[in-house]
């Protein structure tokens, strides 16, 4: 049934052929054998995720670094799905796909639910939508459960160096000019990589399963107001900040609602905004060693 719902999809019936030694990308293994102190530890486990994939290499992707089906040649869609099919061989239990809260696109009304209609604006949205979709369809039908879960604006300690908190640090550093898009006027609902951690932990021990969840904060703050925060901590910056326009494919506000997530772990205390910028500043200070790794 299975191969027949991937050969209806793709318009032939692809070689799902195991693979008998995947490999745990090195920066994983190192991630696991850091200390658990805050700022580090799971953490880093979580940062070392978004590392490029080696089993990725050769695939095409979007400049997020997502495989990209649609531009894959044949071969590599056979290569593809054939790792996906690693779950079903290994008889792994829970399968959890990380999404992203850019499926949304903007919507008429907010906090957004789980049940409001995607609208993806971009190529790395519509990308993860898709992914979502096969996610839904491979797992039909078996006995491997699964978990979605929509992340809103993950910040923190060895987080993406293109993301925006990172990448104001880092012209921060070099002391160059800092471009904010639509005016700062964009609102993100900003989520600390340490509260990720904990939430997924807590959704296995719980053994949710066959859902999807927002995960985030559900306190979204005016970018301007953000900037503005960060550069307290940084009183001798004194490179400017260059207003620009509305960039095409980008999200106007993002703000979840995480009440469906809340009703099935429990109550949960989420980092103030204040707090994890301070811990991810007081890491870049002692150590950015992460913006140089990509």
């Amino acid at each position: 049934m299975l191969k027949e719902e991937i050969a209806n999809y793709l318009g032939f019936e692809p070689n799902l052929g195991a693979i008998d030694n995947p490999v745990w990308p090195k920066p994983i293994i190192a991630a696991l054998s850091v200390g658990v102190e805050e700022g580090a530890g799971l953490h880093n486990i979580a940062a070392s995720l978004q590392m490029p994939s080696p089993e990725f290499s050769g695939l095409p992707v979007t400049e997020m670094g997502v495989p990209e089906f649609s531009l894959m040649s044949e071969t590599q869609k056979e290569f593809f799905l054939a790792l996906c099919d690693i779950s079903k061989k290994y008889r792994i239990k829970k399968f959890i796909f990380g999404s992203s809260s850019s499926i949304y696109g903007d919507q008429k009304k907010y906090p957004i639910k789980e049940n409001f209609k995607p609208n993806p604006k971009n190529p790395y949205a519509k990308t993860k939508l898709m992914s979502e979709k096969l996610v839904l369809k491979k797992f039909k039908n078996t006995n491997i459960n699964f978990l979605i879960f929509r992340f809103f604006t993950v910040y923190g300690p060895f987080g993406r160096p293109d993301m925006f908190i990172h990448k104001f640090l880092n012209k921060i550093k070099t002391k160059d000019s800092i471009k904010l898009h639509n005016h700062g006027l964009n609102y993100r609902d900003f989520t600390f990589v340490g509260d990720v951690v904990k939430i997924i932990h807590l959704s296995v021990i719980k053994k949710l399963s066959n859902k999807i969840f927002n995960i985030c904060r559900s306190k979204p703050i005016v970018t301007n107001q953000l900037v503005k925060m960060i550069i307290k901590k940084f009183p001798n910056y004194m490179s400017k900040i260059i207003n620009k326009g509305f960039v095409k494919g980008e999200m106007l506000k993002t703000h979840g609602s995480n009440k469906l997530l809340l009703k099935h772990i429990g109550r949960l205390s989420f980092t103030d905004i204040k707090v994890g910028i301070k811990i991810t500043i007081r890491e870049f200070k002692k150590n950015n060693f992460w913006l140089k790794v990509f």
